[in-house]
């Protein structure tokens, strides 16, 4: 009789397989001695989405955004966004001041010669009529202007001087000369023909974050404004397209119809604030104007060298957001 062995498996042989001593695949494109957790770069993008919410109203994460500081009260959000032109007058000149006041978000001045002599307000937007009405105070949040060139690039001529100012309140009989680069510390000059110009406010002051009582109180040292003046333009002519966008915190008076929109306050986060206070303003074309989120993350670099105790606050962030949101959502008011 045959003896007949028994057929092995390829790829074994006798006394068992050999253990697995290869170390698990990396990701592409990363170095294995210095992989980041995941959990760590979340959070770390988390703060930094934060920062630029607070910072630029134009960015997607000012959208129901309140401001991370002590003030623990319930809150709620409003956002505005106003549309403006400036015109020129007959002698190709033309000058305008933008500011976070919601009862006057801007004024146009009334030239002769070369000085703004009177100025008429450009309008309000509908927060003012909130004011006084079941809310008992409201801060600015994040302020910012863009401006268009209003006709086409053949015809558009002059320049655009743009001037940030601090604690700067016009009157309807403030002078101020037209096109003046001594109006404000942070002042450029564009082309009118092509321009897309982006400007970011700041809080300034220690009485940034301070909530207002009423219009009537207003303090313009809280928030930086924007004046801007056009020389040399086309006689009588619209040159100038105007966006501004203004975020602003409240807090309903109890018992009131807004009362029901309140929600949490956002968690008090040191970094944050530090982060926040130390920003300053963004102006240039919108073509080189830097990445707010970019400029965030720069920021809180700088606030801690190492990013631990950003990461540990900002986790939580994004749940509290959410269930801001949420609430505000459910009561029919959209953040």
């Amino acid at each position: 009789m045959v003896n007949h062995k028994p057929k092995q498996k390829k790829g074994k042989k006798k006394g068992g397989s050999k253990p697995n001593n290869k170390k698990p695949r990396q990701p592409r494109g990363t170095n294995r001695q210095t992989i980041t957790p995941r959990m760590n770069h979340a959070a770390n993008m988390s703060a930094v989405h934060t920062v630029c919410g607070m910072l630029d109203p134009f960015c997607a994460h000012s959208h129901g955004m309140k401001i991370h500081d002590e003030n623990q009260t319930r809150s709620s959000t409003y956002k505005s966004v106003y549309v403006d032109t400036i015109s020129t007058n007959g002698t190709g000149v033309a000058m305008s001041w933008y500011n976070s006041n919601p009862s006057a978000l801007g004024y146009s001045a009334n030239i002769t010669g070369a000085v703004a002599t009177s100025w008429t307000t450009r309008g309000a937007n509908g927060f003012s009529g909130m004011i006084g009405n079941g809310m008992s105070g409201w801060r600015v949040v994040s302020f910012g202007v863009r401006l268009f060139t209003a006709m086409p690039a053949m015809t558009a001529q002059g320049l655009i001087t743009v001037s940030e100012v601090h604690g700067m309140n016009i009157s309807t009989t403030t002078n101020l000369i037209v096109g003046s680069t001594v109006i404000g510390q942070n002042t450029k000059v564009f082309p009118l023909a092509n321009s897309n110009i982006h400007w970011t406010g700041r809080s300034a002051g220690i009485n940034g974050n301070m909530y207002e009582a009423d219009l009537g109180t207003l303090d313009y040292d809280n928030f930086t404004s924007l004046v801007i003046s056009v020389t040399g333009g086309v006689f009588g002519q619209a040159v100038l397209s105007v966006e501004i966008i203004t975020n602003y915190e409240f807090i309903p008076t109890p018992f009131t119809a807004f009362a029901g929109v309140a929600t949490p306050a956002a968690p008090y986060v040191p970094a944050l604030m530090t982060a926040r206070a130390n920003a300053g303003s963004m102006m240039d074309t919108i073509q080189n104007v830097q990445s707010t989120a970019a400029y965030s993350a720069e920021i809180l670099k700088s606030v801690t060298a190492t990013g631990v105790a950003v990461n540990n606050a900002a986790s939580q962030l994004a749940p509290a957001m959410r269930t801001a949101r949420t609430m505000a959502s459910i009561a029919g008011l959209m953040l």
